[in-house]
């Protein structure tokens, strides 16, 4: 791709309104900027709305955004692929990768909450109170450090899609 030139300075665009209503010819004024033919004709062309172009559309508008996000709190552990297909659009995966989607792995656990963390401290408390004073007997309960939870289903991929900076 060819490189763009700088955009004209605060000074350039008052320079050539003025010569211009002087009726002084835009090879003229280009030679006195240093600027090229061309960019003084599209300046003039296009004085109001002076930036750089636009560039190539996206594939992907708001809306069509919006409609994967919503398919996305729908049903939690979509492919790609599948997004693309239930959605009817016509993009690659890779488009939709790009748009800020990312199938990330779930945490180990949930975070605990302050109440969560005392109520835990108390359980253990309540416990441990028991054991001492002799009312709870040991051969009746069972502790386990193992509890399971399928966050997916019986697939194993335990992953999901998050937007780039929601982590």
């Amino acid at each position: 791709m060819p490189k763009r030139g700088n955009l004209l300075s605060e000074f350039e665009p008052g320079v050539i309104q003025s010569l211009t209503e002087k009726k002084v010819p835009t090879g003229q004024i280009a030679d006195r900027l240093g600027r090229s033919y061309n960019c003084i004709k599209n300046y003039l062309l296009r004085s109001k709305t002076y930036t750089r172009g636009g560039g190539r559309p996206q594939l992907l508008d708001d809306r069509t955004k919006r409609h994967i996000y919503l398919e996305l709190i729908k049903d939690d552990s979509p492919t790609a692929a599948r997004l693309i297909a239930d959605l009817n659009l016509n993009v690659s995966k890779d488009t939709v990768y790009r748009n800020g989607y990312k199938y990330v792995p779930y945490f180990k656990a949930p975070l605990l909450s302050p109440l969560n963390k005392n109520n835990r401290l108390k359980w253990a408390k309540k416990t441990l109170l028991k054991l001492t004073t002799k009312k709870l007997n040991l051969e009746q309960v069972t502790f386990l450090d193992e509890k399971i939870f399928l966050l997916d289903g019986p697939d194993g991929c335990r992953k999901y899609w998050t937007k780039h900076n929601e982590i």
